[in-house]
């Protein structure tokens, strides 16, 4: 295949930052289509010192924060990577308006991110980390599941990955699409794999993915965190794993992870039931593709049509809304009986639930502390975007870098970003 090419020079940091700490000089990059993945060639070396966002205290605002150093490579799977593109989520401002999901002060936020690699995740050892062939160069999503270190946190010039928390970007998503969709896939694959138990690996052709829970329960015992090792692997029993036809709700339609769950859920042959504004979200709700669409704007009338539509015989239900909303999404389910129901809060789950009723918290860690989750992740969402069988988020793109984040953050808070990300260039 021919090769087209083109040459640009990116300057590592603006002018302003440049003055505020010197800079070992600019990167030269050159894109090439000689197969699916995007690469870049940098021939410049990394400065010491960046410019990241710092919290100091619960309920303020994040600082921008010049000189703080560049994060070290610590193990022959990190890769550095050189961050062009940061997806807001909503705990990039819950976190600190309401003190959770901060373990240290001062902190760097942020777990959604697409860049250019900068080292090669072999060149510690010499052995490879990956069945991918990850080089210096590509161009890829990072995925922060891990937020307690901050090195891999979005919110700075540079941040280290796992090579196998990295997804290469095919030449069909722009770094702005490949920054808003990493930490939603995952939650949502996690949630129907783990938690659900759909085998993805039951699919044919392009599509097939990973049996997670086959996966996991085949580790050697004492590989699983301790914390999630009950979800993984008493949460759900194999003869209750879903089969396709069945229904599956989701509330909260339209998240960036309800997204992911739908497209998920339809290619293991499950049919959706999409949960969502109407009147607020209408034409993209219905561009989403769930085989049927309920308006919540009269929630008890929504659980009537579920119920109804499902022949009272649910068994899987998400919500991706709040600990209200899954409470409420109990009552989707046929009251009692001897079959389990099974009910993911991404918000929280119900401190009391009906015998009945299995709650499950998404055992999200999975993914940065198993690699082998992660790498069969990343692999298959490799080949999802290839081949177009999973579609990228609508987004908006925020200019002005590290600046623009507090902003934008204050746009969400504020309730005026809704059924699409917004997106912040570097």
């Amino acid at each position: 295949m021919g090769s087209i090419s083109y040459t640009t020079t990116q300057v590592v940091e603006s002018a302003e930052e440049r003055q505020q700490h010197p800079i070992a000089g600019t990167i030269t990059i050159k894109s090439t289509k000689e197969d699916h993945f995007q690469r870049s060639y940098l021939t410049s070396t990394v400065p010491s010192l960046q410019t990241v966002l710092l919290l100091y205290q619960p309920r303020t605002r994040y600082s921008l924060t010049p000189k703080h150093p560049i994060p070290t490579i610590s193990s022959s799977t990190d890769l550095l990577i050189q961050i062009q593109a940061i997806g807001l989520n909503p705990i990039d401002w819950k976190a600190p308006d309401y003190n959770f999901g901060i373990p240290h002060l001062p902190y760097i936020s942020g777990r959604d991110f697409a860049g250019v690699v900068l080292s090669d995740p072999h060149s510690l050892s010499g052995a490879k980390s990956t069945e991918r062939e990850i080089k210096k160069g590509d161009v890829v999503l990072g995925i922060a599941t891990d937020y307690r270190d901050v090195r891999k946190s979005a919110f700075q010039q540079y941040a280290v990955a796992h090579s196998y928390n990295i997804c290469r970007l095919p030449h069909r998503i722009t770094p702005g699409q490949g920054a808003s969709l990493g930490v939603a896939f995952v939650a949502a694959a996690v949630a129907l794999g783990v938690c659900f138990g759909a085998d993805f690996s039951a699919v044919d052709g392009q599509r097939r993915g990973p049996d997670l829970l086959r996966m996991i329960r085949g580790l050697p015992e004492g590989s699983l965190p301790k914390d999630v090792e009950a979800e993984c692997l008493n949460g759900i029993r194999e003869d209750e794993r879903p089969r396709p036809g069945e229904w599956i709700v989701v509330w909260g339609g339209s998240s960036t992870t309800s997204l992911y769950i739908l497209q998920l859920a339809r290619i293991c042959g499950l049919r959706v039931i999409l949960v969502g504004d109407v009147r607020k979200h209408g034409s993209g709700l219905v561009n989403r593709g769930a085989d049927l669409l309920v308006d919540s704007h009269d929630p008890d009338r929504a659980l009537e049509v579920i119920r109804g539509v499902t022949k009272d015989n649910l068994r899987f239900a998400v919500d991706t809304t709040s600990k209200e909303t899954t409470v409420r999404l109990i009552g989707a389910f046929p009251d009692g009986g001897k079959a389990r129901r099974h009910l993911v809060g991404l918000a929280g789950t119900p401190k009391i639930a009906p015998e009945h009723v299995a709650c499950h918290a998404v055992p999200i860690k999975l993914f940065h502390e198993i690699a082998e989750v992660g790498e069969s992740l990343m692999e298959w969402l490799e080949r999802l975007l290839v081949h177009g069988n999973v579609s990228a988020p609508g987004i908006e793109i925020v200019t002005g870098g590290l600046h623009a984040v507090n902003e934008a953050l204050d746009q969400m808070r504020r309730g005026e970003i809704s059924g699409k990300r917004l997106v912040v260039e570097i």
